[in-house]
């Protein structure tokens, strides 16, 4: 059970998130420092609510980036977060990312990424009816 901040107790769930390498709307980064901590902000903003109001979480990082998530993934074990809260699968959008857009046991999906492949996810979402949230380099449609 989980308590948010508003007094509401409720189960925890499982929440899929998928992330690009960079954000919307970004320039182009060239050196590989910036791009792994662009990564890692990523990460902080999608897990950080996430766990902090008890949900676990599987997580897809951009296929361009996926050693930056797997690190940060050594270091949630390592603080000692129980097996399972935290899990980071790599792979391919159009296969990682479909599979957890679509798994009926996910009840929610965070998307940061093309209006393209926003509505293609939230299409998913919408099949296996899960709620889905979704942040695109435009404005998204949501009806």
């Amino acid at each position: 059970m989980c308590t948010t901040s508003r007094g509401i107790t409720r189960d925890s769930s499982l929440q899929g998130q998928i992330i690009p390498w960079n954000f919307p709307r970004m320039y182009k980064w060239t050196l590989v420092a910036l791009v792994n901590i662009i990564s890692v902000l990523m990460l902080a903003w999608k897990l950080g609510p996430a766990l902090a109001t008890g949900n676990c979480v599987v997580l897809k990082p951009s296929e361009f980036t996926p050693l930056t998530a797997i690190r940060v993934a050594h270091l949630v074990q390592e603080a000692g977060f129980p097996p399972g809260v935290v899990n980071i699968v790599v792979g391919y959008g159009n296969t990682a990312g479909a599979a957890i857009a679509s798994h009926m046991n996910i009840e929610k999906v965070a998307f940061t990424g093309s209006t393209l492949i926003g509505r293609i996810i939230m299409k998913a979402a919408a099949d296996s009816n899960l709620k889905s949230t979704c942040t695109c380099a435009r404005p998204c449609n949501h009806s």
